[in-house]
């Protein structure tokens, strides 16, 4: 029999509280338990003040030095509390299945199980992209890869299209860390630098990426030729976008 239990998963969008949704806000107030992995302290806190009762995830999401152990904690305290209350509702940063490993993972396990799922989707990065840098992906088209498994599995895309690389600044990177050591990084880059100048010339501008995270502050955008990439600086938030080249003409 199909258990009478719900998990509702959501986003809190990229700028802080101005990005929930009506709907989020009306599940995070009437749910029986809110678990949160936010990445600011004004978020935590309107959480806590809204929430009838609340609780970190922070704790799981840091326990382990390898993040594939802490997604997987994540997953299982979740799907184990549903069993402790009828209406759970987890909140993530941005959206919550956009390159989130354990909120997807917790999904799947729960309907698996009988239980009733929700989605709220929500602002993501990747829809900043487009505000903030100004292009229509429907234009002509838009392609999305996880930056190692871009490299590694050396992934088809049009160079004629939008590329937008995520993860930029953690590639090769398993370990849980909130900051990468430079040399690292500058490996990562490389290697990703050699692959992309297979397709594309070295004097083709590319573009950082780093999302406003509150209301009135600007987006990090930096422009340079892809032969300087490798020398760039970023941060494990940094996402590459690559304009289109020689791109279809109507």
């Amino acid at each position: 029999m199909a258990a009478t239990a719900s998990l509702v998963l959501i986003g809190t969008g990229i700028k802080t509280v101005s990005h929930l949704t009506l709907e989020a806000c009306g599940y995070i107030r009437h749910a029986d338990m809110v678990y949160y992995l936010v990445n600011d302290t004004l978020m935590q806190a309107w959480i806590q003040k809204e929430a009838k009762s609340s609780e970190t995830l922070d704790g799981l999401y840091r326990q382990s030095p390898v993040r594939k152990e802490n997604y997987k904690a994540i997953t299982e305290y979740i799907i184990a509390s549903l069993y402790q209350y009828k209406n759970l509702c987890v909140v993530f940063y941005g959206h919550p299945l956009v390159l989130a490993t354990s909120t997807l993972a917790a999904v799947k396990e729960a309907e698996n199980l009988g239980f009733n799922t929700i989605i709220c989707p929500a602002v993501s990065a990747e829809d900043c992209l487009y505000a903030d840098l100004k292009f229509d992906p429907g234009t002509v088209g838009c392609q999305s890869f996880e930056a190692s498994d871009f490299i590694h599995s050396k992934r088809i895309f049009d160079r004629r299209s939008n590329l937008i690389i995520w993860q930029v600044g953690m590639i090769e990177v398993e370990t849980q860390a909130d900051t990468v050591d430079k040399a690292t990084q500058q490996r990562g880059l490389k290697k990703l630098q050699v692959l992309l100048e297979q397709s594309y010339p070295p004097d083709h501008i590319v573009y950082l990426y780093v999302a406003a995270l509150y209301p009135e502050q600007i987006p990090k955008i930096t422009s340079l030729s892809l032969s300087n990439l490798e020398h760039a600086s970023i941060i494990t938030l940094s996402t590459l976008y690559i304009p289109p080249y020689n791109p279809i003409k109507y």
